[in-house]
C-alpha cells in the first residue's frame, strides 16, 4: 500500500508537467404492454441489484455495489460502472469514462439532474460521489436521452427522495478517506440529509509521501460536502434543495532547489427542484447553478507559470409528461447561461512577464425536446422525438435533432430495440492530456469551431432464459461524429510561445462502431456476470495541411470483465472481478538527436503505438459484525486490488539517447497487490 501511494504521488508530479420514462417490451402472447418502469430485466441477489433496459439504460443500487472490490474498500459508483459492458477507461488512475467509443467530454455526469464537469478525486482514482449520500446510479448508453446535451452517454447519480422518519446515519472509514451521512426529520413534512468526506492521506502517509527527504514536502487533500433538504408540501407537491461542494489540492516543494508546484480543482452545484404529480400529469421544475475551476502552478528560481480555467452554468429546466391510456406525451425545456474562461497561462519572472488571459466566453444555450410514445397494433412500442437547440456565442446557431426508437418482441420472447438519434454538443473539452485529468479545459463553440454532432444507430437484444437462470443482452452500435476537437499544441509551446490556446485546435471527424455483450447468472448463493465489448474509434484530423488517420487515444478493441459474488452465509460475502483489455494507443518517439544544448525529437505516427494488454484481478471479503447497542449494522470489508501483481504501464519516460534513439522506461502506478480495509457502521 505504501509503495502504491508513493507511486501515485509520483504520477501527480508527472501530471504537473505535462427522468425520461421509457417504453419497454414484455412478451405476453406476442403482444406488447405499456409500462413506465424502466427495466426489462432485474437481476437480484445479496451482492447485486441491476436493472438493465434493452433501450440502453441501466439502474444500479449503490448499496449493493458495496459487495464489489474497490481500491479503498468503500463503494465508488463511477468505478463500479467500469465493470459493465461498453464502459471503458484507459488506465487505473484516469478519471475519464469512454462509452461506446465516445470521448470522456461527450458524457453528461450529473447529481440529481445537475451537471458536474469533473467529478473525480485523486486524479481519477475514485469519484467525487460520497456513496453514503446517494441511492442509485442511472446510466443511459444511447444518445436519445432527453436531458442530455452531449454526444455520448448520460450518468445520473441520485440521492433518496424519501422523507426521513427518524434520526439515522452511516459512518465509513478507509485508508484514503473518512466519510459520513446523517438524515433526520425537521418536522413531519421536512427532512435534512448531511454528508461529508475528507482525505486521510496527509494524516496517515506524511512520512511516506516525503520519503525521508529533508527538503521535499508533498501534500494532498480533498473534501466533499453534500446537503439535501426535503419538503412535502402536500400529497401532490414536493420540494428538494440540493448542494454539493468538492475541492482537491496537491502541493509539492523542494526547498533546496526552490521548486514548488501545485494542482487544484473544485466543483460546486446548487439546485432547487419542485415536483408535482397530478393524476396523469407530471411536472418537474429545476433551477440550478454548477461551476468547475482548475489551476496548475509551477515556480522555480524566480520563474513562475500559472495555468487556470473555469466554467460555470446557470440553468432552468422543466420536464412535463401527460399520460393517456396507451401512450404519453413528453416535453423537456432547458435554458442555460454559460460563463467560460478557457485555459489562461500567466508567465512571469525569468521566462518573461506576460499575461495571456483568454476572453471570458458568455454563451446562451436553449433546448426544447418533445416526444410521443405509443403502441402500434399492440406489437410495437414506438417513440418519436424531436430536439430543437439553439446556441449563441459569437454567432447564433440552431439545430434540429430527431430520434426514433422501436421496441418489439421476436420469436422465443427475445426483446428487441432499434433506435436512431442525432445529437448536438456546443461545449468542447480538450487539453495537453486526453486522459480525463483535471488539467483539461472547456470552451464554447464559435464561428471558427463549430458544434460537435453525432448520428448514432443502435440495435439491442435481450433474452431471459428463466429455466437456466441466465439473461443475455447484446447491443450493436455505429456512429458518425462531425467537428471533433483535439488540442494541437504541447506544454512546451505554452512557455515558449505567446499563444492563444484556442488557435491550436484541430478539427476532424470520426466513427464509433462495435458491440456489447452481457451474460448474467444467479445460482443459489452464487451470482456472476460476464461483460464483453468490441469497439473501434477511428479519427481523421487535418494537421498542417495533412489528413491524419488514427485510432482514438481511448480506443480499446477488446474489453472483458468477469464478476462473481458468493454469499457464503449471513455473515460472510466474498467477491472478485477480473478485467482484461487491449492496450490503448499512444504516440511513440522514433528517434532523437542532440545538437548542442537542444534535443531534436522525431515522433512516429500519431497513436501509432500501443501499450501492452491490460489485466487486473481484484478480490474482496466482507464480514457483518454482531449488532451492538443502537447500531443497526456493522461491516468490515477487506479488498485486495491487483492480486496477481500485474504491471500495467500508464506512460513511458525517456531517460537517455543511444545511437540517436531514446531509451524508454515504463511508468507504473501499481506493481504489487494493494490491500485495503474499511469499517462501516449504521445507526
Amino acid at each position: 500500500m505504501y509503495r502504491s501511494v508513493r507511486s501515485l504521488l509520483r504520477f501527480i508530479l508527472l501530471s504537473f508537467c505535462v427522468f425520461k420514462t421509457s417504453l419497454f417490451v414484455v412478451a405476453q402472447n406476442d403482444t406488447l404492454v405499456m409500462s413506465s418502469i424502466e427495466d426489462v430485466f432485474v437481476f437480484e441477489s445479496k451482492g447485486e441489484d441491476i436493472m438493465y433496459n434493452v433501450n440502453g439504460e441501466i439502474q444500479w443500487s449503490l448499496e449493493n455495489m458495496n459487495y464489489l472490490p474497490s481500491l479503498t474498500g468503500s463503494v465508488d459508483p463511477i468505478k463500479s460502472l467500469q465493470l459493465l459492458p461498453s464502459v471503458q477507461t484507459t488506465s487505473d488512475i484516469t478519471g475519464g469514462l469512454y462509452i461506446q467509443g465516445s470521448d470522456n467530454s461527450h458524457n453528461l455526469i450529473s447529481i440529481d439532474g445537475v451537471p458536474v464537469y469533473y467529478p473525480m478525486h485523486l486524479l481519477g482514482f475514485f469519484s467525487a460521489f460520497n456513496s453514503l449520500h446517494f441511492k442509485e446510479v442511472v446510466l443511459n448508453k444511447n444518445v436519445d436521452s432527453f436531458n442530455s446535451n452531449r454526444l455520448g452517454a448520460s450518468i445520473d447519480v441520485r440521492s433518496p427522495n424519501i422523507l426521513p422518519k427518524a434520526l439515522s446515519g452511516i459512518v465509513d472509514a478507509n485508508p484514503l478517506s473518512s466519510q459520513f451521512t446523517l438524515s433526520f426529520p425537521i418536522s413531519n413534512k421536512m427532512g435534512l440529509s448531511v454528508s461529508g468526506r475528507y482525505s486521510n492521506i496527509n494524516l496517515l502517509y506524511d512520512r511516506l509521501l516525503n520519503g525521508g527527504y529533508k527538503h521535499r514536502n508533498i501534500k494532498y487533500s480533498f473534501y466533499d460536502v453534500d446537503l439535501k433538504y426535503l419538503l412535502e408540501i402536500n400529497t401532490k407537491n414536493r420540494l428538494f434543495i440540493n448542494y454539493y461542494n468538492g475541492d482537491d489540492c496537491a502541493e509539492l516543494s523542494f526547498g533546496g532547489f526552490q521548486v514548488k508546484s501545485n494542482l487544484k480543482w473544485s466543483n460546486q452545484t446548487t439546485s432547487i427542484n419542485w415536483q408535482r404529480m397530478n393524476n396523469n400529469n407530471m411536472l418537474d421544475l429545476i433551477m440550478y447553478n454548477t461551476s468547475y475551476a482548475n489551476k496548475v502552478g509551477a515556480f522555480q528560481s524566480g520563474s513562475k507559470v500559472d495555468v487556470m480555467s473555469d466554467i460555470s452554468s446557470l440553468g432552468l429546466k422543466a420536464v412535463m409528461k401527460h399520460t393517456l391510456e396507451s401512450s404519453f406525451f413528453f416535453f423537456f425545456l432547458e435554458v442555460l447561461l454559460h460563463s467560460i474562461l478557457p485555459q489562461s497561462p500567466i508567465i512571469s519572472g525569468s521566462l518573461g512577464s506576460d499575461f495571456y488571459k483568454q476572453t471570458v466566453q458568455e454563451s446562451l444555450e436553449n433546448t426544447l425536446f418533445a416526444s410521443y410514445d405509443f403502441l402500434y397494433r399492440n406489437k410495437y412500442a414506438i417513440s418519436l422525438g424531436l430536439r430543437s437547440s439553439c446556441f449563441y456565442n459569437d454567432v447564433f446557431d440552431i439545430n434540429f435533432d430527431p430520434n426514433v426508437s422501436v421496441n418489439f418482441v421476436l420469436k422465443n420472447d427475445i426483446a428487441c430495440n432499434v433506435s436512431m438519434a442525432i445529437r448536438t454538443q456546443y461545449l468542447h473539452q480538450t487539453g495537453f492530456s486526453s486522459n480525463g485529468l483535471p488539467t483539461e479545459f472547456w470552451f464554447a463553440s464559435n464561428d471558427k469551431m463549430k458544434e460537435e454532432r453525432i448520428a448514432k444507430f443502435n440495435v439491442g437484444f435481450e433474452k431471459d432464459i428463466k429455466q437456466y437462470g441466465y439473461t443475455v443482452s447484446i447491443d450493436l452500435y455505429s456512429a458518425y461524429l462531425k467537428n471533433q476537437v483535439e488540442f494541437g499544441a504541447t506544454a512546451l509551446d505554452l512557455i515558449t510561445d505567446k499563444m492563444n490556446v484556442l488557435d491550436h485546435m484541430m478539427i476532424g471527424k470520426g466513427f464509433n462502431y462495435g458491440l456489447d455483450l452481457m451474460l448474467q447468472k444467479k445460482y443459489g448463493d452464487f451470482s456472476w456476470w460476464l461483460a464483453y465489448s468490441f469497439s473501434q474509434a477511428p479519427r481523421m484530423f487535418e494537421n498542417n495541411g495533412l489528413v491524419e488517420k488514427y485510432q482514438s487515444a481511448n480506443s480499446r478493441m477488446h474489453d472483458m470483465k468477469i464478476v462473481g459474488i458468493w454469499n457464503i452465509n449471513d455473515k460472510w460475502t466474498c467477491s472478485s472481478s477480473f478485467v482484461y483489455a487491449s492496450g490503448t494507443p499512444y504516440t511513440g518517439i522514433k528517434s532523437a538527436m542532440v545538437l548542442g544544448e537542444n534535443v531534436l525529437v522525431n515522433y512516429g505516427k500519431h497513436n501509432g503505438c500501443k501499450y501492452p494488454d491490460y489485466h487486473r484481478l481484484d478480490l474482496s471479503l466482507q464480514y457483518e459484525l454482531s449488532k451492538k447497542n443502537s447500531l443497526k449494522k456493522q461491516q468490515l470489508a477487506f479488498s485486495l486490488n491487483n492480486a496477481t501483481f500485474a504491471k500495467n504501464p500508464i506512460a513511458y519516460k525517456y531517460n537517455e539517447i543511444v545511437s540517436n534513439k531514446l531509451v524508454k522506461e515504463a511508468f507504473y502506478v501499481f506493481t504489487t497487490a494493494v490491500p485495503s480495509l474499511s469499517y462501516c457502521c449504521y445507526f
